[in-house]
């Protein structure tokens, strides 16, 4: 994050999460936890190895997630590799997920206390 390349997209992957309604930050509910999450950081390349650009994604630490709590299904279908700049799943979640907000960009509620995304 030291770098600017890397703050752009990190900027840039927020403001699509964002743009697409990925979350609404909440104070987190009595009895519920959050799932952390973590960026991850890519350098694409060219054919010839030149930098193309630089690919921050922000993932859910989902292996936390408590079956029959935070999800009841899962589902795994077979991909093939794509280079995408933003892909969303089209479905709504039934359960309730509470995700900690992205390091670095964090937000409080009016009592100072730390807010969570909503997925």
């Amino acid at each position: 994050m030291r770098f600017p390349q890397w703050q752009q997209a990190v900027h840039n992957k927020l403001d699509a999460l964002v743009r697409n309604q990925t979350w609404s930050l909440v104070s987190l509910p009595p009895n519920r936890y959050a799932v952390g999450c973590k960026w991850f950081f890519k350098l694409k390349k060219q054919a010839d190895g030149t930098v193309d650009r630089f690919k921050a994604r922000l993932v859910a630490k989902g292996y936390a997630q408590k079956i029959g709590f935070d999800f009841h299904d899962t589902f795994s279908p077979e991909l093939r590799k794509v280079d995408v700049d933003n892909a969303f799943f089209n479905g709504d979640l039934v359960e309730e997920v509470f995700m900690q907000q992205p390091p670095g960009f964090e937000q409080r509620n009016d009592e100072g206390q730390p807010l969570v995304c909503k997925l």
